[in-house]
């Protein structure tokens, strides 16, 4: 029976060593992962950072990019009001020259009527000189 308990105690004294060998072995892996996750943190949170910063960057780089494309589409839209007042003014100038033409042609036409008239009245001035030079003779 002392045999026996010997030879169990000499099984649990190995079985003992070898669940604390085990043990030391989950201690030290357990080190080495927590060493290892803290400088994965650390180096995600190092990431994370440059990440921020190069969003800050890039929302700046964002915002001048919008700024000068408002600028752009407020200057063409004043452009484009100036081309077409331009044109609104071009076509006006084209009606009036178009009615001062018509007055034109119509003045012509009167003017000759004009010259029409005082040629006749010349012509009946004559006659009437002759008449009366013969009425005087």
């Amino acid at each position: 029976a002392l045999d026996k308990a010997a030879a169990e105690q000499g099984a649990l004294a190995v079985e003992l060593a070898r669940v604390r060998g085990s043990f030391s072995m989950a201690e030290k892996l357990n080190a080495q992962l927590t060493e290892s996750l803290h400088r994965e943190t650390e180096s995600s949170l190092a990431i994370a950072e440059d990440l921020r910063g190069e969003m800050a960057k890039l929302q700046c780089a964002l915002a001048a990019e919008q700024s000068a494309k408002l600028q752009l589409a407020t200057g063409f839209a004043k452009e484009k009001e100036k081309v077409l007042a331009v044109r609104a003014l071009l076509d006006h100038m084209k009606e009036e020259a178009g009615r001062a033409r018509e007055e034109a042609r119509s003045a012509e036409a009167a003017q000759q009527l004009l010259r029409a008239d005082v040629a006749g009245l010349r012509t009946d001035l004559a006659n009437a000189q002759a008449s009366r030079e013969q009425l005087a003779s």
